[in-house]
């Protein structure tokens, strides 16, 4: 390898790639052609597994991968998902549905077998089952673009976009043997179904702007300072402004007072206020209710 080298790869690879998406079947693509299709995506990872598997052989690992994977691989394939288009990550596996009628329920369904089978998997006995695996699940709807990609002569078909980091960044998030539920996802399921989901809300403090205090009513004393004016030639004379504490005196803030019979208030301090307002973040799903359903 060298850097001529590197650079040729990427001249040819930036060359194949298409400059626009295209509408095909994903089947139908060519080499470096995507188009853009609406999923069912599907994220369950192993919780703690690092710490699970501290000190343990390398083989105490490859059977755990094995079993959970392969496990949870076969579920969702049997409940619609894209057997070309599985993802493994570590001890993660994103799952893809292509969206049709009843998928959201499939997927519902394949999130509560792919839940048990983790479960279950304490009862095996041996080095696996002493570790006693949970697992989180995060299942959204969203559209993918789907591209035939990668260095090999054939390639591979891939399913991109930045809803698949969205999922990936919700999942690290909640906690173990949680099911997360997307509020996209909740959108495609028979609104019958909603009982198997849960809202999870976040409350936020929303600054209420207090509306502007009327200005205080003023009053002027001015006499005349014209002595020729009309008024001093008649004799009329105005009599000087009250002195400032009288002022103060007759428009204090005491309930009994001139001012507060005449309705004249001072502002109220500009003190900040708040409303809490709930807001709708995802939905977990209610695995008891799924059990019953489906028992």
């Amino acid at each position: 390898m060298s850097l001529k080298r590197v650079r040729e790869l990427l001249d040819r690879h930036f060359m194949e790639a298409s400059d626009a998406l295209v509408e095909k079947a994903p089947s139908d693509l060519k080499r470096g052609e995507g188009t853009n299709k609406p999923f069912f995506i599907m994220k369950i990872d192993l919780v703690g597994s690092t710490r699970l598997l501290l000190g343990k052989r390398h083989a105490t690992y490859l059977k755990l991968a094995h079993t959970f994977l392969s496990t949870v691989d076969r579920i969702t394939q049997d409940y619609g998902a894209d057997e070309q288009q599985v993802e493994y990550a570590g001890d993660g596996l994103f799952a893809y549905f292509p969206a049709k009628a009843g998928a959201a329920e499939e997927v519902l369904t394949a999130a509560f077998y792919a839940k048990s089978a983790v479960d279950m998997m304490g009862v095996l006995g041996g080095s696996v089952g002493d570790l006693k695996p949970k697992c989180r699940i995060v299942i959204h709807y969203d559209t993918l673009t789907v591209a035939r990609i990668g260095p090999r002569a054939g390639s591979i078909l891939s399913a991109i976009g930045m809803p698949i980091h969205r999922v990936a960044k919700l999942e690290e998030k909640i906690g173990s043997g949680v099911g997360r539920a997307t509020p996209e996802f909740r959108s495609q399921l028979q609104r019958e179904n909603w009982k198997f989901l849960s809202p999870v809300y976040v409350e936020e403090k929303i600054p209420i702007t207090p509306a502007p205090a009327p200005a205080p009513a003023s009053f002027a004393f001015s006499p005349d300072p014209n002595r020729n004016s009309l008024a001093a030639m008649l004799g009329v004379t105005t009599s000087p402004p009250p002195a400032p504490g009288l002022m103060n005196s007759i428009f204090s803030p005491s309930p009994n007072s001139l001012a507060a019979a005449l309705g004249v208030t001072s502002a109220a301090p500009n003190i900040p206020a708040y409303r809490i307002e709930r807001k709708v973040v995802g939905y977990d799903l209610s695995w008891g209710i799924l059990a019953k359903a489906l028992s």
